[in-house]
């Protein structure tokens, strides 16, 4: 009401004849787009909503259907998401191998593509390095996949060396993480030349050893 009583006295002292009303009084320079602002609002709480719904069904989904979530995820940048998905893939890894094993193929339009979940939770601990409750529960997943001889070449494949050796790096002062850490490590260098020679290359043997220093106090 305030706007409406300072543009009707500038109309008042304003000479019309000098002036084009209709662009004086254009509604886009004198009110805000209050139906653009509301449509925002409503797409920003229906997002919340989804993802708040998504993080409740989460633990009850199978595998496949995590990763695919996870996915959406890693394109959306919803690190709640990820976070939440990977935890749930630790607690289920026995189902999880069987998901890893048979890879589910998602249909999205003419294009089908592969929804593997070791692929998306490296993928998810690449994006998120800094995240330290995302790299706990990813660390936690690959953990108890590397323990599983079967699953330990699909864990190097898809890059766990590197993002095992880099969430040590980032998050040094977590002493669960660095002991989920080394023994991840330990599991794929087990009678292994080709993992050996990676951690390696990828400094992991100083990253052991620093974490060993730093965390005299664990066994």
């Amino acid at each position: 009401e305030r706007k409406v009583s300072v543009v009707k006295e500038s109309i008042a002292d304003l000479d019309c004849s000098d002036i084009r009303l209709g662009e004086f009084l254009d509604r886009s320079s004198i009110f805000p787009d209050t139906e653009k602002h509301s449509r925002n609002k409503t797409e920003e709480t229906g997002s919340t909503v989804n993802v708040e719904q998504l993080l409740d069904k989460l633990p009850a989904m199978q595998p496949h259907e995590v990763a695919q979530a996870m996915k959406h995820s890693l394109d959306e940048d919803e690190e709640i998401v990820l976070e939440r998905g990977l935890s749930v893939l630790a607690d289920g890894v026995g189902k999880t191998i069987e998901a890893a094993t048979t890879i589910a193929k998602v249909e999205e339009g003419s294009q089908a593509e592969d929804v593997d979940p070791i692929v998306i939770a490296v993928g998810a601990m690449r994006q998120y390095k800094a995240s330290a409750n995302l790299q706990a529960h990813g660390c936690r997943f690959l953990l108890r996949l590397s323990e599983i001889q079967q699953q330990q070449p699909k864990v190097t494949a898809a890059g766990g060396v590197g993002v095992t050796i880099t969430a040590m790096n980032n998050h040094a002062t977590n002493v669960e993480l660095q002991e989920q850490s080394c023994i991840i490590l330990h599991n794929l260098a087990s009678n292994n030349a080709n993992n050996k020679t990676k951690i390696a290359s990828l400094r992991g043997i100083q990253t052991i050893i620093t974490a060993m220093d730093e965390h005299l106090e664990c066994e």
